[in-house]
């Protein structure tokens, strides 16, 4: 699970952690998704982190957490 990446539990349970670490349902969806892409990626299981970048998968996980960024209103640089 992903656990490994996420001590704060967003991505394990977004619902149970909106007034905690989400402010609201725009973000639990954007957590989802951005879980959604990780576990696809992870599901993958390449051989290093090289190759992991390398899948196409991973822009999905690069575009949903742009967008989980925005949601929670911090800026890209």
């Amino acid at each position: 699970m992903l656990d490994f990446f996420d001590d704060s539990g967003v991505l394990d349970e977004p619902l149970g952690r909106v007034g905690f670490v989400l402010t609201g349902l725009e973000e639990v969806e954007a957590m989802e998704s951005l879980g959604a892409a990780l576990d696809r990626v992870l599901s993958v299981k390449p051989s290093c982190d090289a190759e992991t970048v390398r899948l196409c998968e991973w822009l999905d996980v690069v575009a949903a957490a742009r967008n989980a960024l925005g949601v929670m209103g911090e800026d890209l640089p």
